[in-house]
């Protein structure tokens, strides 16, 4: 095997751990912090859109990157493990070190259909609400936000965020007790 090979494989579960500890970070900090304190504020549901819109398109880039390089490298590392490891070798829970790494990926994976299903469509509503804004002010009118829709927004999105953040917490955890 080429050395540039050795050293991707030796480094699948450095990868992996990395990048689901970092996207748990990343949902974990705005799930319990950002949220909290904009839910907790006295600005404006104009200004609590367009704030919300600014959060969300600091990490979105990076996101959907990460999720596939993580799952990837987990896959690759499980791969590695079944091949070198010994049917008698159990770690964490009992299982092998393979079967944790293909459950982490499979979690890291499941974050994908979750966020498109119940993730998607409220984000969608505060990026709409948070444009109109944007268009009303650029022609000099004045936007109509329902406080509590955005609110209530905010508040789902960050609930549901939280949840994520178990989900890479997880896949962090069994990827970090599989070494």
């Amino acid at each position: 095997m080429s050395s540039y090979l050795t050293s991707f494989v030796r480094s699948a579960r450095l990868v992996g751990i990395v990048g689901t500890g970092l996207l748990a970070g990343h949902n974990l900090a705005i799930s319990y912090t950002v949220v909290p304190a904009l839910a907790g504020s006295t600005i404006t549901a104009e200004h609590l859109a367009l704030t919300w819109a600014k959060i969300l398109h600091r990490g979105d880039r990076i996101v959907v990157p990460a999720v596939l390089l993580s799952t990837a490298a987990l896959l690759e590392a499980a791969y590695q493990a079944h091949v070198h490891d010994t049917p008698a070798a159990t770690t964490f829970l009992g299982i092998t070190a393979a079967r944790q790494l293909v459950i982490a990926a499979a979690t890291t994976l499941l974050t994908a259909p979750y966020t498109f299903i119940w993730v998607v469509p409220i984000m969608t509503r505060l990026s709409t609400v948070a444009k109109n804004i944007e268009e009303k002010r650029e022609h000099g009118e004045t936007p109509y936000v329902s406080e509590e829709l955005v609110q209530t927004d905010v508040q789902t999105w960050g609930q549901h965020t939280g949840f994520r953040a178990v989900l890479f917490g997880t896949a962090f955890v069994l990827s970090l007790t599989a070494l």
